[in-house]
């Protein structure tokens, strides 16, 4: 996972996947480059209703950064995907996406300008209220400077 941990301050982990999630009509079928044999991490929402799974990255010094993402939300039901930044003991929602956005894999990309002596990013997600709600991510990356 890229020195990306789960987090403890949550109900719900994030699983390991490729192909299709388990559920029918939510969750991707391929990895974003279209590969079944590609791995990404997603939320399982069957008997996981109204769950939150968070995602910290590895502390990084303050300064210019851009997170990068693939994420995946289809199903009726679905959630939201939050990428979070704490600092100094503080969290703060960078973006938010809720519902539903369709099956296929969208790319969000972030700059970052951290004031702060150190951060962490923090990826959370939660279950929307039924089964159609799974949520995967893939090549999440970290890099120096603006995107």
């Amino acid at each position: 996972m890229c020195g990306w941990t789960q987090s403890t301050t949550d109900d719900l982990n994030w699983t390991d996947g490729h192909g299709r999630t388990p559920s029918g009509n939510t969750g991707p079928s391929a990895d974003h480059y279209g590969s079944t044999s590609g791995h990404y991490l997603y939320l399982e929402a069957s008997s996981h209703y109204q769950k939150t799974a968070k995602l910290d990255s590895p502390v990084y010094p303050g300064g210019q950064y851009c997170l990068s993402a693939y994420f995946h939300m289809y199903g009726q039901q679905t959630g939201y995907l939050a990428f979070n930044i704490i600092q100094a003991g503080h969290k703060y929602t960078l973006k938010k996406y809720v519902g539903n956005h369709g099956n296929r894999w969208l790319h969000m990309r972030l700059s970052i300008n951290s004031h702060a002596p150190t951060f962490q990013f923090e990826m959370e997600g939660h279950t929307g209220s039924g089964y159609h709600s799974d949520i995967a991510i893939d090549d999440l990356s970290v890099t120096h400077g603006h995107c």
